[in-house]
């Protein structure tokens, strides 16, 4: 359990690297920017090469994901709350790390129908992280769209052909009671 002087040299820990980082920051449009300013073609003036602040990671507190924040927002960012009241954001990398799941996508070169997929022209994906059957469907339909829509179309079909298959069955047993047809009289 944390005591509260742990988390008061936590916090002061946290503002000097605070301050220390926003120190180090550059604003974007200092002297290193290029000013264009106008001619015939372009009459208003316009700024290109800006020089950038930079990013520096972040750490979610409650999904301990690495977040890239510009330091120019790094204050912002850090006054952030969760719902519970404890800081959103934290500079400190967490020792716990961030909740993988292990199913993979349906183009990962482990799939058993990976010569299929190979055979089709689909190249191999290597996400092998997704939480859920759900989370694989999103990342299918906005990774893979088209191969997506192939494997769907293709899973479709085979129902099709497995559902008349059984109906055929069906109604050879039932025209013919105990499997077996009736004999010529």
């Amino acid at each position: 359990m944390v005591t509260e002087t742990q988390e008061a040299v936590a916090r002061a820990e946290n503002e000097a690297l605070v301050k220390q980082m926003l120190q180090e920051a550059e604003e974007p449009g200092g002297k290193t920017g290029v000013v264009h300013h106008g001619d015939e073609k372009q009459p208003s003036p316009m700024i290109f090469n800006v020089a950038s602040a930079d990013y520096i990671t972040l750490w979610r507190t409650d999904t301990f994901e690495a977040v890239p924040v510009n330091r120019n927002m790094l204050a912002q960012c850090l006054k952030k709350k969760r719902e519970d009241g404890q800081p959103a954001f934290t500079t400190t990398r967490p020792t716990q790390e961030p909740f993988r799941g292990t199913i993979k996508c349906l183009l990962h070169p482990s799939q058993p129908n990976h010569a299929e997929v190979l055979a089709l022209g689909f190249k191999p994906c290597r996400k092998s992280n997704l939480p859920s059957p759900m989370q694989l469907q999103l990342h299918m339909e906005h990774r893979h769209r088209m191969e997506w829509k192939t494997l769907e179309a293709s899973r479709i079909e085979r129902e099709k052909r497995e559902e008349r298959a059984f109906q055929r069955q069906l109604m050879t047993a039932v025209k013919h009671p105990g499997g077996r047809p009736a004999k010529a009289k």
